[in-house]
């Protein structure tokens, strides 16, 4: 996939799965770090889809706590060469 238009490709940081930020719904959770959507619901994330917002933002201190150690993000679920 490539970088879109209306937006740019990035990588779930917990599944891996592409995700067009600004396009498709995702949680960012920092500068560098986003969720898709699915990843977002599973972490306990409720979608406000009236209103177009996260009404509870889903748990991502693991991600954050990584990022702050200067880890790199990569999906703990990502089994290479899958």
């Amino acid at each position: 996939m490539q970088e879109s238009e209306a937006g740019q490709l990035v990588h779930c940081a917990d599944c891996d799965d592409e995700i067009v930020s600004g396009r498709e719904r995702s949680y960012e959770y920092s500068e560098e770090g986003e969720i898709c959507f699915d990843c977002s619901i599973r972490r306990g994330g409720v979608y406000d889809e009236p209103h177009d917002r996260w009404a509870v933002a889903p748990a991502v201190r693991d991600l954050l706590e990584r990022e702050w150690a200067g880890e790199p993000v990569v999906a703990r679920h990502h089994i290479p060469g899958a």
